[in-house]
């Protein structure tokens, strides 16, 4: 274990080498360097930024590297600190099936367009110890023969026996209901009318308008209110967890959706600027807010969900 420790300390100081130039602004912190294989241990990166920074977090899916898995990467953590700055933090359970020395190469994360690493790790991946020299092995001896006792069997397979009883009075129970109920009345069930979407957003839409909101001076409540409602039909629309995202997750889990580019950056626009009314209490312009309302209509037109029906005896 010493040797290991001493290596470890020697890998350290070489990877602190490497990146003394650079400001080590994402902080990097692990359970243990040094583990048995196959457990798992907890790795996590946490950032402080400026309430309007815009902060681009690494993807994290399988492995870390060829070594080093990823069992469970949990979300992306958002707080606020007395000082009024951003805090992101996320935690990912790893885990190693091979023994030896493994390296954590930095992360690349992006604040305001600029790279930011962090620290390098160097973990070492240690077999089971079985220690020989204080035990002595023996012949395996031959089974015991051990006497039935019917006491024995009742006490060890209690549990059967009742789940057996309770299931049998279940049963009668059950055939005396059959025998003695009276028969039901129909009921008619009204078919419940499903909303797509889209025309349910834009009425959304148009009753946060006739509010009026911003124009009172309530910026918070309008952006608020305006981000729940793009939120909400981007989860309905596309099975995103968007009601519980941040913009950046929103945005990463669009990236395989057929959605152009120029309606992206739409969305990305005026959920950007709700965080910022929210968090940062920015008073957004007056042409700001007639924008976004404007943008999220756009948004929603373009990627509304439109059924065609086929008309009966249209064949070929």
């Amino acid at each position: 274990m010493r040797k290991i420790q001493r290596f470890l300390l020697m890998l350290a100081t070489f990877a602190s080498f490497s990146i003394s130039a650079q400001e080590k602004s994402v902080e990097t912190l692990l359970d243990t360097n040094v583990f048995v294989i196959g457990n798992q241990v907890k790795l996590t990166y946490s950032y402080t930024a400026q309430p309007n920074d815009s902060v681009v977090w690494p993807l994290f899916v399988d492995t870390i590297n060829s070594h080093l898995e990823i069992v469970k990467a949990g979300k992306i953590d958002t707080s606020l600190t007395e000082a009024g700055l951003r805090n992101f933090s996320q935690t990912l359970t790893i885990t190693s099936f091979d023994s030896g020395y493994w390296v954590i190469q930095p992360q690349q994360f992006l604040v305001n367009g600029q790279v930011a690493e962090s620290q390098p790790e160097v973990v070492a991946v240690v077999g089971v110890i079985i220690d020989t020299t204080s035990q002595r092995y023996f012949d395996i001896k031959e089974p015991l023969d051990i006497p039935f006792s019917f006491t024995e069997w009742i006490k060890e397979n209690w549990q059967i026996i009742a789940g057996a009883v309770a299931a049998i009075l279940l049963i009668l129970l059950l055939i005396y209901w059959l025998k003695t109920r009276k028969p039901k009345e129909t009921v008619v069930v009204e078919e419940k009318i499903v909303i797509p979407a889209h025309m349910l957003a834009l009425e959304k839409l148009q009753t946060l308008e006739t509010a009026k909101l911003w124009q009172q001076g309530e910026y918070k409540e309008y952006h608020t209110q305006l981000s729940e409602i793009i939120r909400e039909y981007l989860e309905k629309r596309f099975n995103v967890m968007a009601l519980e995202q941040t913009t950046d997750e929103i945005m990463r889990a669009l990236r395989i959706v057929d959605i152009s580019k120029s309606h992206k950056e739409q969305l990305k626009q005026l959920l950007v600027l709700s965080d910022l009314v929210k968090f940062a209490k920015e008073v957004p312009l007056a042409s700001e807010n007639e924008m976004v309302i404007s943008n999220a209509r756009a948004f929603i037109d373009a990627t509304k969900l439109v059924e065609t029906i086929k008309e009966e005896g249209e064949n070929g």
